[in-house]
């Protein structure tokens, strides 16, 4: 009768140790294969920030390349300069002629702000306005204006933007009648842009 009594324990103790010493076993082994993941840190401010675009305005027929350097104050502002380069149709228009002056090529030289709207890590809206002054080869140079909204994915812009630009030339009247007068001209015009930021 003992017999049976300790046979009968040793039953009904036996599965629940086994189990015990199963659980224990994963546990074990579940944190011994853990490994904590590493956080890459993110980029200080303020920092330097470079960017090249380039630009189409398509009634102009009109490439245009530029490259800004600056400083990131903080994720919503930047300030810098730039430099670039202009080149197809650009047509100036002069309001009490009426007329059209159309030259080669500028070369714009400006401040340059942009305001940036982060809605994800590497999403970023933002605003862009530069202001400056543009050399044209020939003598058509003046003030320079550049206004763009875009979208920053990762590394990769997209925008569009309105060119103001003035400059002081001829019109057809003054250079038959020889009096040759500068009348100031002005460009106007809409382009769309990619760029690549870093």
């Amino acid at each position: 009768m003992k017999k049976l009594l300790f046979l009968s324990f040793c039953l009904i103790w036996l599965p629940l140790f086994s189990s015990a010493q199963i659980i224990q076993g994963e546990s074990t082994t579940t944190q011994t294969l853990f490994v904590p993941e590493k956080k890459i840190p993110e980029k200080g401010y303020p920092r330097y920030q470079g960017d090249i675009y380039l630009g189409y305005a398509g009634d102009d027929i009109c490439l245009s390349l530029t490259t800004t350097h600056g400083i990131r104050i903080n994720k919503y502002l930047f300030a810098g300069a730039g430099i670039g380069i202009e080149y197809g149709d650009l047509w100036f228009y002069h309001d009490r002629y009426k007329d059209w002056l159309c030259e080669t090529s500028n070369i714009p030289l400006f401040i340059n702000l942009k305001g940036y709207y982060p809605v994800a890590k590497k999403i970023e809206p933002y605003v862009s306005l530069s202001l400056g002054y543009a050399y044209n080869i020939d003598e058509y140079s003046g003030f320079y204006c550049d206004a763009s909204i875009g979208i920053r994915l990762w590394k990769f812009c997209v925008g569009i933007g309105f060119i103001h630009h003035e400059c002081t030339g001829l019109t057809g009247e003054d250079y038959y009648n020889n009096t040759f007068e500068d009348e100031l001209w002005t460009r106007n015009k809409f382009q769309v842009k990619i760029g690549f930021q870093w």
